[in-house]
């Protein structure tokens, strides 16, 4: 009777430990199916941040490039100043060459030197005119320059940040579904 009684017992606790194995091997089941869940989750994400990475990477090749164009642009305001210089100076030049020949015609006649002044005075009046219209023209394509050189400096920039912003949020949302996966593996072990 006491064996029966100790038989029993042990019977009891052998079912009572193959129910409490089943269910060690089912959690245990879950948590790997939620482990490869996860870890299909991880693959993901890694896959779409190496893609932002390289999208970030050639965006940042392109601001290289347009850092360089605008280098290139103020190498061109430096050469549209050289000329503007050098188109002063002609007009300088012209201007004391037609002095020198105004004073030269004042020594044959009054009148000789009135139609010299009248055609040094358009001929200035033509050089200005065409000196200033030249100046407006090389300020107008520097701007028309400038103006474009920075728009595409800008939405490239806005496409970085915008990237960059992208980035962040997706990593920080990566490490919220890491935390919460390795909680709840935390909460199945404890």
């Amino acid at each position: 009777m006491e064996q029966d009684k100790d038989a029993r017992d042990k019977d009891g606790k052998i079912t009572e430990l193959t129910d409490s194995l089943c269910d060690v091997r089912r959690l245990l089941q879950q948590r790997n199916d939620q482990m490869t869940e996860k870890e299909s989750v991880v693959d993901r994400y890694r896959s779409e941040l190496e893609d932002l990475e390289k999208k970030l990477q050639n965006s940042v090749s392109e601001i290289d490039v347009l850092t360089e164009s605008l280098r290139g642009a103020e190498l061109s305001q430096a050469e549209l100043r050289q000329q503007l210089s050098a188109t002063e100076l002609a007009r300088q030049q012209l201007a004391e060459r037609c002095e020198v020949e105004v004073r030269t015609a004042a020594l044959d006649s009054e009148q000789e030197l009135d139609r010299l002044k009248a055609e040094f005075d358009e001929k200035l009046r033509d050089t200005e005119n065409e000196h200033n219209s030249r100046v407006k023209q090389l300020v107008k394509e520097f701007r028309l320059q400038m103006a474009q050189k920075e728009k595409e400096f800008q939405s490239s920039y806005n496409e970085v940040l915008g990237m960059y912003v992208f980035l962040v949020v997706i990593v920080k949302t990566y490490c919220q579904h890491l935390v919460h996966s390795i909680s709840l593996c935390l909460s199945f072990i404890g």
